[in-house]
């Protein structure tokens, strides 16, 4: 009787550790969780989401004023990309940054008028940051 619950015991903690190491194992791929996402990213594919997020939909303002402002919409994504992209060092980048969104800023206020462009900010704030987790270059949107 002693030796059946001695093996019992045994096996039971054998078990039971063997559950609490599985439980504490780390999956090879979630080690590198840090590892900066936009370089497994194409461009293609950053433009395709951050235009989706910086597109306000069709029911937001007049539809020639939403054409306006979805062709806009594209050439500050790839003039953002061409200068994050360009040669120069980190500061003259970040400059060319600010000066588009400057710019940008400028041309959806007169388009839209300081209300709605505090609207159309915000929509696309909200829209812009589950993507910052994914795109560090998303951050440069807001």
């Amino acid at each position: 009787m002693k030796k059946c619950i001695s093996l019992l015991s045994f096996l039971m903690i054998v078990l039971i550790s063997n559950n609490l190491y599985s439980q504490t194992m780390v999956p090879t791929g979630l080690r590198e969780i840090d590892r900066p996402l936009i370089d497994n990213v194409s461009d293609n594919e950053f433009s395709k989401d951050i235009l989706k997020a910086l597109d306000p939909g069709k029911s937001f303002t007049s539809p020639d004023k939403l054409m306006k402002l979805l062709g806009n919409n594209k050439d500050f994504v790839g003039n953002i990309l061409e200068a994050v992209n360009g040669s120069g060092t980190e500061e003259d980048k970040m400059a060319k940054v600010d000066a588009l969104k400057s710019q940008r800023k400028d041309f959806i206020e007169q388009l839209l008028g300081e209300g709605k462009a505090a609207d159309y900010y915000k929509l696309v704030k909200d829209q812009i940051e589950p993507l910052t987790k994914k795109f560090k270059l998303a951050k440069l949107f807001l």
